[in-house]
């Protein structure tokens, strides 16, 4: 395991993704104490489709812009 300051993982985070990606482990410290440690994701878990999820949600109502409109004529004098 790699240990390194935040300072230098800030700096050269690209490198460092690239080891961990790679199987290594890096422990960050802060002030000699570890804070984090950044290794690979073992089984990477696939988002749900976003494209479903909206097809999943019922349209109600006006659309926005009618109501938006509707509520500037009736406020006005």
């Amino acid at each position: 395991m790699i240990k390194s300051n935040i300072r230098e993982v800030k700096a050269k985070l690209s490198a460092y993704l690239s080891r961990v990606e790679q199987g290594e482990k890096i422990m960050i410290v802060r002030r000699g104490k570890s804070v984090a440690i950044l290794e690979p994701v073992e089984h990477a878990v696939p988002l749900p489709s976003l494209k479903e999820f909206r097809q999943q949600i019922s349209m109600k109502g006006l659309p926005a812009s009618e109501t938006i409109i509707r509520m500037r004529k009736e406020s006005r004098y």
